[in-house]
């Protein structure tokens, strides 16, 4: 599924044994079982090999991907040039990085389930049971936008705006909340707390818009709760990053991830939600105070 969504030309998926990888799965490349040399193939982060590098470990090496949980080598992760222009774009490195590091994932609770015997076949099982759901991921990246999609200046506003999310004087201050306020039918309110309090409002109902069905997990969180629950717990508790990492059990790479894409997600739905049919009842959904002033 991932060598078809960024459109490489082959893909190999190989474990660690000893000093060795070993081919476990692969798309037009080297046969499953055989085995490939560590040198030039360990890499701490993903890595991009420049077309014009004087060598390459395989021949049309493009990407390499660590396989690894906190100190954990478990392998890697190899793809070979698009077919459809000379790099990659950032778009399909975050497809591949979340992918490797879903695959990371799965390894590392097979590993700790299963005898070092069934191990490679527990991680193969796996693997396909979340091919769908990684299929699903990429498709709804590749899926034409129905809307108007939101302009990174407005998703880096929406940030500031988060930031200080219990300041209404100077959310009130801010160029969104004119822009916000704006799709009333009747003029906004002259004072910039009420209009700090009106932004605040409707950026809680955006990142609401990003919270899954049903009762929040108490224990581990599945990861359709990763992208709420990382919004609300940064800028609505202010919980530290290391403490959101920590309970969710991801990286702090894929944190980052997280963080980004549900800003973009945040973003487009404080422009294109329903909002109330007047200031007055979006701002009675605010807190009554902000804890913090300008």
């Amino acid at each position: 599924a991932l060598v078809t969504a960024v459109d490489a030309r082959w893909g190999l998926i190989a474990t660690r044994e000893n000093d060795a990888l070993v081919a476990q799965a692969s798309h037009a490349a080297r046969r499953v079982g055989e085995r490939l040399p560590l040198a030039g193939l360990e890499v701490d982060e993903l890595t991009v090999i420049p077309a014009n590098a004087p060598s390459r470990p395989i021949e049309d090496l493009t990407v390499i991907v660590p396989l690894a949980f906190e100190d954990d080598s478990l392998g890697v992760m190899l793809l070979g040039s698009p077919r459809g222009g000379l790099s990659y774009t950032p778009h399909d490195l975050d497809l591949i990085a979340e992918a490797a590091d879903r695959l990371a994932e799965l390894m590392r609770n097979v590993r700790r389930q299963e005898t070092q015997a069934h191990f490679i076949g527990q991680i193969l099982e796996a693997f396909k049971l979340r091919e769908r759901e990684l299929q699903a991921v990429i498709e709804a990246f590749r899926r034409p936008a129905q809307s108007q999609p939101v302009t990174a200046g407005q998703i880096a506003e929406v940030e500031e705006a988060l930031r200080q999310l219990h300041d209404y004087s100077y959310l009130g201050d801010l160029p969104l909340a004119a822009s916000v306020l704006a799709r009333f039918s009747q003029p906004p309110p002259s004072g910039h707390l009420d209009r700090g309090k009106a932004l605040h409002a409707a950026l809680l109902a955006a990142i609401e818009k990003l919270r899954p069905a049903g009762a929040e997990p108490r224990e581990l969180p599945p990861r359709e709760w990763h992208p709420y629950l990382v919004l609300r717990n940064a800028y609505v508790n202010g919980d530290a990053n290391r403490d959101i990492t920590s309970r969710l059990y991801i990286s702090e790479a894929t944190f980052h991830r997280t963080r980004r894409r549900a800003l973009q997600a945040v973003a487009q739905a404080l422009f294109e939600m329903d909002l109330p049919a007047s200031i007055g009842k979006l701002i009675e959904s605010a807190p009554g105070a902000a804890p913090v002033t300008r």
